[in-house]
């Protein structure tokens, strides 16, 4: 995908529930753009190889919105300097 999109991933870590991914991207992504890729892709490839999943999941969804205020500050220091 990232090869696709021409993304360059800066880091990649993963934990138990959670991923946290930095990449560089073209300007014509903005980074709410990348998130939804990055979801769709993934919940379209896990779903399709595990469909079984679905009942582990909190009403059947994969995703929690992320982008709050912490969240913003953070990516506006990274971006800002």
């Amino acid at each position: 995908m990232a090869k696709y999109h021409d993304w360059i991933i800066e880091e990649l870590e993963t934990d138990i529930d959670h991923i946290h991914i930095f990449l560089s991207a073209l300007p014509r992504y903005s980074p709410s753009q990348i998130v939804k890729l990055i979801k769709i892709w993934t919940y379209n490839h896990i779903y399709d190889n595990y469909p079984e999943i679905k009942k582990y999941l909190w009403g059947g969804k994969m995703w929690k919105n992320f982008w709050n205020r912490t969240n913003w500050l953070t990516y506006k220091r990274y971006q800002c300097g």
